[in-house]
This record gives structure tokens, sequence and C-alpha cells, in this order.
């Protein structure tokens, strides 16, 4: 992005954009399905991209697993936490990309589809970085591709969403950051993308720096928009 665009913040997705733990998201899945005789392909896999674990849930009763959805992502996000526990999976560049970030000045948030547990699992990882604020899956009413989770990392990160850039690797949730009103990078994106959609297209964070995103603009009072949100949640 050219400098000067007045960039505050920019706000990760997780999986799939700064760790690789899409795979274990469908291996949980692929678990349940298989001992409920079902059978879990690399077609849902591709589907599941980006979901959020109530429509993964979904997804698998529709396979016909006959158990409530509430037990099933549970059991998914269970299966993810003991996992990162033993291995965070950072991509390459995702860490030095950040810490760029937060060198200058920029704020910096997570807004994922993975549950509370899961992320407090990864921020207690050794080389785990600094989040100025984290809204999870299971803390917002609405799923990606629904903005819920990027307006709840903006208020919390006390910027307006036209001044932060969404970083994704899905279509969800470049539609959940669009719809948001951020600005939006796409990286890794495995899925066909509308051009309205990712505002710059990158294959990697491999050698991303501050640079890429621009100055970081004079933190200034909390616009209207914010201002209105806080008051409302007093």
């Amino acid at each position: 992005m050219s400098a000067g665009t007045g960039i505050r913040a920019v706000v990760f997705d997780l999986d799939g954009t700064l760790i690789d733990s899409e795979p274990y998201y469908h291996d949980a899945c692929r678990a349940i399905a298989r001992e409920a005789g079902v059978s879990w392909t690399d077609a849902e896999d591709v589907a599941s991209v980006g979901m959020s674990l109530a429509d993964q849930a979904s997804l698998l009763r529709h396979l016909g697993i006959g158990v409530p959805a509430h037990t099933l992502t549970a059991r998914i996000a269970a299966e993810v936490t003991a996992r990162l526990g033993s291995d965070v999976p950072w991509l390459p560049g995702a860490l030095e990309f950040i810490s760029s970030l937060r060198a200058a000045d920029y704020r910096v948030g997570l807004a994922t589809m993975a549950f509370r547990e899961s992320v407090e699992q990864l921020r207690g990882a050794p080389d785990a970085p600094v989040f100025d604020a984290t809204v999870c899956g299971d803390e917002v009413d609405n799923g990606k591709p629904a903005p819920d989770v990027y307006l709840e990392a903006c208020r919390l990160l006390d910027v307006d969403p036209s001044d932060a850039v969404g970083v994704e690797d899905s279509r969800r949730g470049l539609t959940a950051a669009r719809a948001a009103g951020l600005r939006t990078i796409g990286v890794r994106c495995q899925e066909e993308i509308a051009p309205n959609l990712a505002d710059e297209r990158w294959s990697s964070l491999v050698g991303r720096t501050a640079d890429d995103v621009g100055p970081p603009r004079s933190p200034g009072p909390p616009p209207a928009r914010i201002r209105q949100l806080a008051d409302r949640d007093r």
C-alpha cells in the first residue's frame, strides 16, 4: 500500500494467515466424521476454509452426524487447542512482519474464528507476538463473512475501520473485513478472490514490513462511530 494512506492498525486473521493450522481443523473434522461412519473429503476441506466453528459443525451435521452443534464445536476447539499446545506452526514471515508493525507504532489486532481457548494457548507460546486486541469466534454473534469480528477488533483497538487493514487468506475473511470497512490484503489465498475484495494480493508474508503498509497516521481522538460504540457498552 502506498505511503500516506492514514492506516493506524493492522488486524490479522489467524488460521491460514499467521499460522498453518487449517489442517488441524480438517483433521478434527475428519476424525469426528470417521467415528460417526461418514466421510469428510478433500472437498469439505476446501469448503470449510475460513469457516467459523459453528459452520463447520453445521457441515458435519449436514453429512449426517446427529450430534448437537455445540458438542461438535467444543470437540473441534479442544482438539485444535491441544495441538497448538505442542506445536504452533507460524507461517514464514509472520512473526517478523508483526514485529516490524509494532516497531513502527501500528496497533496490531487479531480477528479470528478460532475459539478463545485456542488463542490463549497460542498466546502462551514462547515466541508469540503481542496483540493489542484479540477477538475470537466464540465472542461474536455472527462468524465470517459477517463483519462482526472486525468491527469488534476495531472498537477494542480504538480505531475507525477505515483507518485499519485486514490481512486474510480466505474469501470469507476478506468479505468480512471489507464489509466492516477495512482496507484488505489477501495473503496465501488458495480460492478465487473477486478483485473488489482485496486491495492487494501477497503470495506470503516473507519479507513484508511496516513499509508495505505505509506510515501510521498520528493518533487522534476516537472517531464518532467508535465513541458511540464505546458509550453503548458502558
